[in-house]
């Protein structure tokens, strides 16, 4: 590693591990499957989801598209008042396991633009 490569990569020892934490969207390999526990070590400005593995990028979003969402979340809200539910706006992880939930073995997860969470 090069000297100007200092902040791609940050090595923090914890208890259990060492985690290398990537910081540049390009160091990933997008033909490679990935988890959620690789998916936990990634500090990207860009949004990315897991489908199935494989890395997804976001588009940047417009004017059009934000004010629907804030308008989904405002309805979904009023509908939902007094329920035990809540709704949440992207950025906000579903993680989409198949049978075990272990962060290794989870290979899709999302960052819907309207999420709702029932107890």
């Amino acid at each position: 590693m090069g000297s100007g490569d200092f902040g791609r990569r940050i090595k923090i020892l914890t208890k259990f591990a060492i985690l290398n934490f990537m910081t540049n969207l390009a160091d990933l390999d997008f033909t490679k499957q990935y988890t959620y526990a690789d998916y936990l070590t990634w500090q990207f400005e860009e949004r990315v989801e897991l489908l199935n593995g494989k890395v997804f990028t976001f588009n940047p979003t417009n004017f059009a598209h934000q004010a629907l969402v804030g308008e989904l979340f405002f309805q979904f809200s009023l509908y939902l008042k007094g329920h035990d539910c809540r709704v949440f706006v992207a950025p906000f992880d579903v993680r989409l396991p198949k049978k075990n939930i272990e962060d290794k073995a989870i290979y899709t997860v999302l960052q819907p633009d309207v999420c709702v969470v029932c107890d």
